[in-house]
């Protein structure tokens, strides 16, 4: 679980690396298109290691409960 969480995190700030750099994007709607992928890509990153953590948590409190899923 911890690489998991790891790479996540790479994973955004190497794409935040990329839109933090204005002369990258030379155009003023070009910035505000990556801004929003960027919040969007963090947020699924964020949210699929939340529920993985979730997921691990109650398999380790119910066993029984993944075989049900």
């Amino acid at each position: 679980m911890p690489f998991v969480l790891f790479f996540a995190l790479l994973g955004i700030m190497l794409i935040g690396s990329l839109v933090r750099r204005p002369d990258t994007f030379p155009h003023e709607d070009a910035w505000v298109w990556a801004k929003i992928v960027f919040l969007v890509v963090s947020i699924v990153a964020l949210s699929t290691v939340y529920v993985a953590a979730l997921f691990a948590y109650l398999t380790a409190l119910w066993p029984e409960w993944s075989s049900v899923m």
